[in-house]
């Protein structure tokens, strides 16, 4: 809605996808010459954790998100560290490397999936594509690759406005792209309203 809103009439003329990632589900909405289909499916980044959770002993979703998010794609084993159950630094060591190689090859499959899936449910003569949700930050360099044959509009360029707005800080825990929809929405709303106001009050 806030892109069309941007691109005016011209919004009619071309054909968007909107992908939403988010930590339970995935969904892309096609828009094409203003016709919207979509589709869901629960391949959120729980996903993953789930898989990571189902292979080790004693972790759980929180743990592993907050392990998961602060290292970030690399999977950087210090931010892992407290996650291990065994006080042996060389055990606990030992275990930290398993939970690191179980993440990595959990973070594969995961995306394999998610790709799969978006390719099937995205065309590929869509003219741009807009990504938002928490979980696309994860993925971002996987995103740019699946997408090279379009434009790729982060969040409808909402983040920053989003950051501003609640006087977030500039840094990677901020998360803007969890609230650039419901800001998005917020901002539409209130700008559908103001005009259905302004028609109002000319009566």
């Amino acid at each position: 809605m806030t892109r069309s809103k941007k691109l005016g009439t011209d919004f009619n003329k071309v054909n968007i996808a909107v992908v939403m990632l988010g930590f339970r589900d995935i969904s892309a909405v096609i828009f094409e010459r203003g016709i919207s289909t979509g589709k869901t499916e629960g391949l959120g980044l729980a996903w993953m954790l789930e898989r990571i959770k189902s292979r080790t002993s004693g972790q759980n979703l929180h743990d592993l998100l907050k392990a998961v998010h602060l290292s970030g794609s690399a999977l950087k084993p210090r931010y892992f560290n407290t996650l291990a159950r065994s006080k042996n630094a060389e055990f606990k060591a030992e275990e930290v490397a398993q939970i690191v190689e179980v993440a990595e090859l959990s973070r594969k499959e995961y995306w394999n999936k998610v790709s799969i899936w978006l390719s099937m449910n995205i065309p590929v003569d869509i003219q741009q594509v807009i990504i938002g949700g928490g979980t696309s930050e994860y993925l971002v360099a996987e995103l740019k690759n699946l997408f090279t044959y379009t434009e790729i509009s982060w969040a409808a360029e909402l983040e920053e406005d989003v950051r501003l707005a609640f006087n977030l800080p500039i840094k990677k825990d901020a998360l803007c792209l969890r609230f650039t929809d419901v800001y998005g929405l917020f901002r539409y709303q209130n700008a559908t309203s103001a005009i259905s106001n302004h028609r109002e009050a000319k009566k």
